[in-house]
C-alpha cells in the first residue's frame, strides 16, 4: 500500500540534502517562509528540493526537483 502525504515545499538554491544530514539554512523568499511557518505550526516536517536553476526567484514544481528530503526541524 502506498501512503502520499502533502508536506510544505522549500525549493533550495546551490545545495542538495541528503537524509540524515545536519545543516543550517536560510529562508528568504515569502514562499518558503510561509511553508516553514505552516510547517512549524503542524508537524514541523517540510520538503527540501533542490533548485534545477538557482536565478529563478519563484519557482515551481517543473523547476525544482521530483526528490528530496523530509527533515524534522530541531529549533525554530
Amino acid at each position: 500500500m502506498e501512503l502520499y502525504e502533502t508536506l510544505p515545499i522549500v525549493p533550495l538554491r546551490d545545495v542538495v540534502v541528503f537524509p540524515h544530514m545536519m545543516m543550517p539554512f536560510v529562508i528568504g523568499r515569502p514562499s518558503s517562509t510561509r511553508a516553514l511557518e505552516h510547517a512549524l505550526v503542524k508537524d514541523k516536517r517540510i520538503f527540501l528540493a533542490a533548485q534545477h536553476d538557482a536565478s529563478i526567484d519563484d519557482p515551481s514544481r517543473t523547476t525544482s526537483t521530483r526528490w528530496g528530503a523530509s527533515p524534522t526541524s530541531s529549533r525554530a
